[in-house]
């Protein structure tokens, strides 16, 4: 891969993946492997805002302890 330098075990999966046809090359290989990364890190970033967001309410006093919530939730099914 000119241009970049990989440790060999990469290069070997790199070529590995282009040689089973899926990949056209080792720059789509890396493209498509940089997208995943991209999308994993945009879902862990929601996740820690959700995290952040949680340890907020909790701090204020919005929370629900998990007894008095499925009670809440058993007796909702139960109106259905």
């Amino acid at each position: 891969m000119s241009g970049h330098s990989l440790p060999e075990t990469t290069e070997d999966v790199v070529d590995r993946l282009v040689a089973t046809g899926r990949f056209s090359s080792p720059t789509d290989v890396i493209s498509q492997g940089v997208r995943l990364l991209d999308e994993r890190e945009a879902r862990l970033a929601a996740l820690d805002r959700l995290v952040e967001e949680g340890e907020q309410d909790a701090a204020s006093g919005r929370i629900v302890d998990a007894d008095t919530l499925f009670a809440e939730l058993r007796k909702r099914h139960r109106a259905i």
